[in-house]
Formats: structure tokens, C-alpha cells, sequence
């Protein structure tokens, strides 16, 4: 494999192309370790701005609530940082309905296999907001019912 490899990182920043993000986030992830990134886009903002860094956990087979925000593979292949606004289970396989916060309507169900992990804190401004606060989880209930009724409730 080229680019850095887990056993050589000790904390420091990298420098990574998108696919070298994409295989190492995918290692940490699945090894059990968290993810810390620079977030990129603003379809999630206020919450999370376009540079604010965020920590993922991985999801270590747990269940997965209503507004939670996951990392997840998108149909084109891209890692995405959205919030589930709602959920559906076929044939033993839960699907999750995925909306950034800004977006006018929902990236669509993904299966439980495409997230990656979950949101576990956000780090913005010299602040650590963590996800498991009271007033976090409430406000992102509040922000994924909101999103649920723009989009429409589920297609």
C-alpha cells in the first residue's frame, strides 16, 4: 500500500489526497480507533462549519438513533457527514434516510454497512461541543425533525 501507513502515525497532522483519506479513515475506523478531521462544506452548518474539526467514533455495531450525525459512503463513493432523519428496516437490514442540515432534500437511504461512524464532538472556535451533551442531543433532535419537514417527512 503507498501513502502513511497506522503503524507509522503518533499524532501529528497530515497531509492527505482524498483517496489516502479515505483508505486511512476507513483503517482507524474499523481497528476501533476515532477519527479527528478538518470538515469541509457548509451542508451541515450551523453545526458544523466548513473547517471546524470533528471527531468520529466508530459505530462498533451499535444502534443508530434518529438526528445522530454519521459518517457515511455516499452513491458516488464520497465520505459524507450528514444526520439521519429517519430510518427503515427490509429484510433484517436497517436503511438510514441521510440529510445535511442545509440541503433541500435527502441524500436517500443507505444500509447500515455504508456508515462509517458517528459524530462524537466538534471542535470549533477553541470550544469542544460534545455530541452527548443534553443541550446537543436536543438541539440536534430539533434540527433533524426541522429537516424531516422541509424535505417533505419520508419519500
Amino acid at each position: 500500500m503507498d501513502g502513511p501507513s497506522l503503524d507509522k502515525l503518533s499524532g501529528e497532522a497530515l497531509s492527505l489526497s482524498f483517496e489516502e483519506f479515505q483508505r486511512v479513515s476507513l483503517e482507524l475506523l474499523n481497528a476501533g480507533y476515532a477519527l479527528r478531521f478538518q470538515a469541509q462544506g457548509s451542508s451541515m452548518e450551523p453545526i458544523i462549519n466548513s473547517g471546524d474539526t470533528v471527531v468520529i467514533t466508530p459505530t462498533n455495531n451499535s444502534r443508530l438513533y434518529f438526528s445522530e450525525i454519521v459518517l457515511f459512503t455516499n452513491h458516488d463513493g464520497k465520505y459524507v457527514l450528514h444526520r439521519i432523519i429517519g430510518a427503515q428496516k427490509k429484510e433484517n437490514t436497517w436503511f438510514f434516510l441521510l440529510k445535511g442540515d442545509r440541503a433541500a432534500r435527502p441524500d436517500g437511504f443507505f444500509s447500515y454497512q455504508d456508515v462509517l461512524g458517528k459524530l462524537s464532538s466538534i471542535e470549533s472556535g477553541g470550544k469542544i461541543k460534545s455530541m452527548s451533551s443534553v443541550f446537543v442531543r436536543l438541539a440536534g433532535v430539533w434540527a433533524g425533525l426541522k429537516s424531516k419537514v422541509k424535505s417533505g417527512g419520508l419519500p
